[in-house]
């Protein structure tokens, strides 16, 4: 089974397996709880698969129906907003506005109503997962040592920046901060009175940031704040608080690999429920 995507992959439109971008005819090839998958929609949201072959992809597709049956008999819904960020996450990745990175991929021939079900279908996964299972996932310290052992060659999380970020969904109210900010008003009191995030502090690595979000946050120094930079429909300014080079500062490595840890036992967890639950749900598969 592919990795959740929450921790693991995101999509890019500049890797869609070809062998599933043929002309097909359409045609139902399984259900799942009546619920019908069909040949045109596997071949529109294989890009989000890690599949080598049309079966091994319409098995990864069944699971994913099978958690969302019982993702919404569990009351676990995924709105428009959902899709959206994750959007979003998916265009910063591949260093583009939103809008172009749609752009993207409608150019590459995917029909974008299947595109967005292939979005919900790994939302649903990873709220799912999450409901389930997080909370019976524990890593211990003696876990992270043995991983870091086993691994040491291998960790490398890079420069990790230390940040405070004021958002905004409008330029005017960016620029009321600002303006703030320019006349000596406190960073972190205009934070907790106008913006969307009020988190104290994240540690980002730089490589999470597109090119030109990147060469902004190099030029800071520690305490110093960006200019109102905005992506994605919304505005930032950010604080840098400090700047810390992952591969020498073992708190960092050891958050790095409590991640892959905690994200190798999710996925395990779902591999094992799938397993059992497959069995009492009525699948149907056409040859």
């Amino acid at each position: 089974m592919k990795k959740l995507f929450l921790f693991i992959i995101f999509f890019s439109v500049f890797a869609i397996q070809q062998v599933f971008a043929q002309q097909v005819v359409d045609r139902i090839v399984a259900t799942v709880e009546d619920v019908p998958i069909t040949a045109y929609e596997l071949t529109n949201i294989a890009g989000f698969y890690n599949a080598k072959t049309p079966q091994e992809l319409l098995s990864l597709v069944v699971d994913d129906y099978v958690i969302v049956h019982y993702a919404k008999s569990l009351g676990i819904n995924v709105s428009d907003e959902d899709v959206d960020k994750t959007i979003e996450g998916f265009a910063e990745k591949n260093n583009m506005p939103k809008d172009k990175f749609l752009s993207k991929v409608k150019e590459s021939g995917v029909d974008m109503d299947y595109y967005f079900k292939g979005v919900k279908l790994q939302i649903y996964k990873q709220k799912f997962a999450t409901k389930m299972f997080a909370s019976s996932i524990k890593i211990s310290d003696e876990d992270i040592d043995r991983y870091y052992v086993l691994h040491k060659n291998e960790l490398n999380p890079g420069v990790v920046l230390i940040l405070s970020i004021i958002s905004t969904k409008d330029k005017k109210t960016a620029k009321i901060v600002y303006k703030g900010l320019s006349n000596g008003a406190d960073f972190d009191k205009l934070k907790q009175q106008f913006s969307l995030d009020k988190e104290k502090e994240r540690a980002i690595p730089i490589s999470a940031f597109n090119k030109d979000i990147k060469d902004k946050l190099l030029q800071l120094k520690k305490g110093e704040y960006s200019n109102i930079i905005e992506t994605n429909g919304k505005f930032y300014i950010i604080k840098l608080i400090d700047k810390k080079d992952a591969a020498s500062d073992m708190e960092l490595i050891r958050k790095h690999i409590r991640n892959i840890l905690f994200a190798k036992k999710m996925e395990s967890k779902l591999d094992s429920w799938l397993r059992m639950v497959k069995a009492r749900t009525d699948i149907e598969i056409f040859e």
